[in-house]
């Protein structure tokens, strides 16, 4: 049962993905297409999700959102995944008080609150895609790097590190090619529970209004238009959420998949 659901969920994330690159498969409508004579109109055969206020498709926009969403959370996820690697095996691999000192920067970084931390760097930077995404990966490596440090610092010690020393490897070399490999695995789940984290937090920035600004379109930022709307046309916020619900349920699903298998 556990495989059919994350096997359900993979085809999902991957109908999607290949829905928010290719949207004409599902709707022949332009994300910003306007359509006077159909303001605000309910689910039908013609728009699948209905309108918004300006007689814009609701399905070609989450289609459009879903480049924006998901397309910030993949890179942010990748930033975090270098940052974290790369800090964290340095750590882990020097040991001593270098290790110490890098942590204690860790445990400083890791006390600050995501949330407000997203907010006053989001406005820094700029409400901009680009804006948001360096806000957003600017403490997600954190956690990568505490995963990457434990995983090396198990490893490091083993029988086959000291054949490799005994070998005349190189420090560098050794932490390159036999080290970090031991670390896919773990970081592997990490960054698969990492990518619905900051769907979730840019989608709640957009909803509170500090997040992206047209002309880009996020579901947060269609669940925010949606929610002012939310006692007479129910459906603008409705499709925007069960996407950011179902992708995360998916995600998260995978990686305690994967996890239960380790």
């Amino acid at each position: 049962m556990k495989n059919k659901l994350a096997l359900i969920c993979s085809l999902f994330l991957i109908t999607l993905f290949l829905c928010a690159l290719f949207p004409q498969i599902l709707t022949p409508h332009g994300f910003d297409q306007q359509f006077p004579q159909a303001l605000l109109a309910t689910p039908s055969a013609q728009f699948w999700f209905g309108t918004d206020e300006l007689g814009r498709d609701l399905l070609a926009r989450i289609l459009f959102g879903a480049r924006v969403s998901l397309g910030c959370a993949l890179l942010a996820t990748a930033i975090a995944a270098f940052f974290g690697v790369l800090y964290g095996s340095l750590s882990g691999f020097a040991g001593g008080k270098t290790d110490q000192f890098l942590m204690r920067i860790l445990d400083i970084l890791y006390s600050i609150p995501d949330l407000l931390f997203y907010i006053l760097l989001g406005l820094f930077l700029g409400r901009t895609f680009w804006g948001m995404l360096f806000a957003l990966s600017a403490l997600g490596w954190v956690n990568v790097a505490r995963i990457v440090r434990g995983e090396i610092l198990k490893y490091k010690e083993m029988p086959f590190i000291e054949s490799a020393e005994a070998l005349g490897l190189g420090g560098f070399r050794i932490l390159i090619r036999h080290l970090i490999p031991q670390t896919t695995g773990p970081l592997t789940v990490t960054l698969l529970f990492q990518i619905p984290t900051v769907i979730l937090a840019e989608s709640t920035l957009s909803f509170i209004g500090l997040g992206l600004t047209p002309p880009y379109s996020s579901w947060g930022t269609l669940a925010h238009e949606g929610y002012q709307a939310l006692r007479f046309y129910p459906h603008l916020i409705l499709f925007p959420s069960l996407f950011i619900f179902a992708v995360i349920f998916s995600f998260q699903t995978i990686g305690n998949r994967l996890m239960e298998k380790k």
